[in-house]
C-alpha cells in the first residue's frame, strides 16, 4: 500500500474531510522524487502563462514514452517502512 492511514483525522462540519499526516512512506515518496520527469520532457503552454506539460492531451509522444519507461514499482519495503 503507497498510503499510510494510521494518522487519520476527520472533522463533519461544515463537510466531512479528512488529512492523514503523514500520508507516504519515505521509499515511496523518495522514488516518486527520483522518477519524476525532467522539465525537457515537457510541452510549454504560453497560452497559459508559464505552464508545461507532459500529458497525453498535449504532449502524446513524451508522456508515452515517459509512461513506457518507467514502470510502477511495488516493493515490500513500500507497506513495512516508518512513514514520513
Amino acid at each position: 500500500m503507497y498510503f499510510n492511514y494510521d494518522n487519520v483525522n476527520f472533522r463533519y462540519e461544515p463537510f466531512p474531510i479528512g488529512l492523514a499526516t503523514p500520508l507516504l512512506y519515505k521509499d515511496v515518496y523518495q522514488e516518486m522524487l527520483d522518477q519524476y520527469p525532467g522539465l525537457e520532457l515537457s510541452r510549454s503552454l504560453p497560452e497559459f502563462g508559464r505552464k508545461y506539460s507532459l500529458s497525453e492531451k498535449y504532449n502524446r509522444t513524451n508522456y508515452r514514452k515517459y509512461i513506457a519507461s518507467h514502470p510502477l514499482k511495488i516493493s515490500e519495503s513500500m507497506t513495512t517502512e516508518p512513514p514520513l
